[in-house]
């Protein structure tokens, strides 16, 4: 199976381990998740040709991070919305009980805070020939460009990354047990 079908079958099987990721970890509405999950696969189906894993669970996994990346940037954003007129102005109510409130959620706000506490508390528990090369992967940075950075191989980098997030995960996964569901 090549990796055009594999992101088409990742697509369609786990569409709804995404929309369940988004509405539970960030909090996010349905159209809004459909949205990142569409922006996600987009963002693969573009970069198809950069994808090293041949299966199954690696392109997951791949779009999983993907994923997480993008929902994790959508609410970084800050939300700018026009102000209304006070023309624009329905029938009913004042122009204050017309305009919703568009400020960022704060709930949203409280949970990203707390992720990244988590993040944060799980890299420093960490052996330490793991923790740089954790955090790096998961600010997004690619293989190569951290083994640059280290002045290590790739195939070091790729196993202490492999091996630290595995340790990452346990961890995480002791600091926040609701996080196993």
């Amino acid at each position: 199976m090549d990796v055009s079908e594999l992101i088409e079958k990742i697509y369609t099987s786990y569409f709804y381990l995404f929309l369940s990721i988004g509405k539970k970890n960030y909090t996010l509405e349905d159209d809004v998740v459909k949205d990142m999950i569409q922006e996600t696969f987009i963002k693969i189906w573009k970069n198809k040709h950069a994808i090293k894993a041949k299966s199954e669970a690696g392109v997951r996994n791949f779009a999983l991070s993907v994923f997480r990346n993008t929902c994790i940037s959508h609410l970084r954003k800050p939300k700018f919305f026009p102000e209304k007129d006070i023309n624009d102005q329905d029938q009913g109510g004042s122009l204050e009980d017309n305009i919703e409130d568009k400020r960022s959620n704060p709930l949203s706000e409280i949970l990203l805070i707390e992720e990244t506490r988590l993040q944060e508390a799980a890299i420093k528990q960490l052996p330490p020939k793991y923790r740089i090369p954790v955090k790096l992967s998961l600010e997004g940075m690619k293989r190569k460009d951290i083994a640059k950075k280290l002045g290590l191989k790739e195939i070091s980098i790729r196993n202490l990354k492999y091996s630290g997030l595995k340790k990452y995960e346990k961890i995480m996964n002791t600091l926040d047990p609701l996080r196993k569901n």
